[in-house]
């Protein structure tokens, strides 16, 4: 045999003995890590503790959010050891909250199956696929809380008795599903005590949904999240009776006040807490809705028009109808952008009767503007209710003159 081939086999002989060496280093370190493992098993406190009080531990430390990352727990624990694994999965209040943006169908299948039968709370954003409405639907009796973007609704058909709380967002800014999936949406879960629509474009249609009675919806968030030129989600009031509402937060009021006063004269709601933004208050309709709310106690109106003077037009009714307009209110907050028409004089006497010849009493009034201080003899007198409990806020939100 040549030299050459000789030398050629003794390299060969060497990379095979350090492949081989190489090899056993790993499985060293391997077992290296799973003594580690058993050790940390003996030694840790987990171990030595009831089953019930480890889960406890576990859940306590889940984030605000849960989302199938490795670094967060749920998952962190199945990453520890074998005993944390076997804690975590066998703990179904680990997983009846998942916060995920992605179409991860088997994880996202994984994860809900965890939690058994328990109460489950889904955030669901981005892709949405038909697996994933298929894996949602499965779990669908044991939803009590649920949010989606718009474009995810026309993908879930199934019903949601359980459920009980909802949010719908328009993220996408989708105009090519129509609105009235948010009512199909609202006939799926006969449950629901709260729901907030945002960014739900309402255009004019010949098509006009059925009308729909919810007996249990106790909270309604209607919100924008910037200007558009279309109807707002607010417009979803003209089809709905609500007998049951206690707070409703309407960010963009952008349809006429008549509908509304009917849609407050169907429900007969026991509405306690009110948020209103609006361009246009006209104080004829309000003198009709406002009456129709009589156990309102937060009242708060947020003027967006700068050339209309219509931040006084609640106290000019309150001033002129005495206990028939808003005899349970407790707290009043009025935005105003107007830069003209305030009459802080009627705004004292309204105050001063709601204080101190009323009951309840009235306990808050706030007037943000960037315009008009108010007279010294004005000044004088509201600081005198100030002082006698009442809290006053009037002037720009960065100082208050009283």
């Amino acid at each position: 045999m040549s030299s050459a081939r000789i030398l050629q086999a003794r390299i060969e002989e060497i990379s095979s003995a350090i492949e081989h060496q190489k090899q056993v280093l790993r499985d060293l370190e391997t077992s290296r890590s799973n003594v580690r493992r058993e050790l940390n098993a003996i030694l840790d406190p987990m171990v030595r503790l009831p089953v019930e009080i480890s889960s406890d531990i576990f859940v306590r430390c889940l984030p605000d959010s849960p989302r199938p990352h490795s670094g967060e727990a749920p998952m962190l624990f199945l990453n520890i050891c074998h005993i944390w694994s076997d804690i975590a999965i066998s703990t179904p209040a680990l997983w009846t909250s998942i916060h995920c943006n992605y179409s991860d169908t088997i994880n996202l299948e994984l994860w809900l199956g965890r939690a058994k039968h328990f109460p489950l709370a889904i955030s669901l954003h981005g892709g949405f696929s038909p697996d994933v409405a298929a894996v949602v639907e499965e779990h669908a009796p044991h939803v009590q809380a649920l949010t989606l973007e718009y474009q995810h609704l026309k993908q879930l058909l199934a019903p949601f008795p359980s459920l009980t709380k909802m949010k719908i967002a328009n993220t996408k800014n989708q105009h090519t599903i129509p609105p009235y999936h948010c009512l199909d949406a609202l006939r799926a879960a006969p449950a629901l005590m709260e729901c907030e629509f945002l960014s739900i474009d309402w255009p004019p249609t010949i098509f006009y949904p059925d009308p729909l009675t919810h007996p249990y919806l106790r909270h309604l968030r209607l919100a924008e999240m910037e200007p558009r030129g279309v109807r707002s989600t607010s417009a979803i009031l003209q089809y709905l009776t609500l007998p049951a509402l206690e707070t409703l937060f309407i960010s963009d009021f952008d349809f006429p006040a008549a509908e509304f006063a009917s849609f407050l004269s169907r429900s007969s709601p026991p509405l306690q807490s009110l948020y209103m933004a609006t361009t246009h208050f006209p104080d004829f309709a309000a003198n009709r809705w406002l009456r129709l709310v009589p156990r309102l106690a937060d009242l708060t109106l947020n003027f967006k028009n700068y050339d209309r003077p219509e931040p006084f037009i609640v106290l000019e009714l309150m001033a002129s109808s005495g206990q028939d307009i808003l005899p349970n209110i407790r707290n009043l907050r009025i935005h105003s952008g107007c830069y003209h028409g305030y009459n802080y004089d009627m705004a004292l006497r309204v105050l001063t009767a709601r204080r101190t010849l009323h009951d309840p009493q009235m306990q808050s009034f706030a007037l943000f503007s960037d315009y008009h201080i108010p007279k010294e003899n004005v000044i004088v007198a509201l600081r005198e209710l100030a002082r006698d409990g009442m809290h006053i806020h009037i002037g720009p939100r960065t100082r208050n003159y009283i």
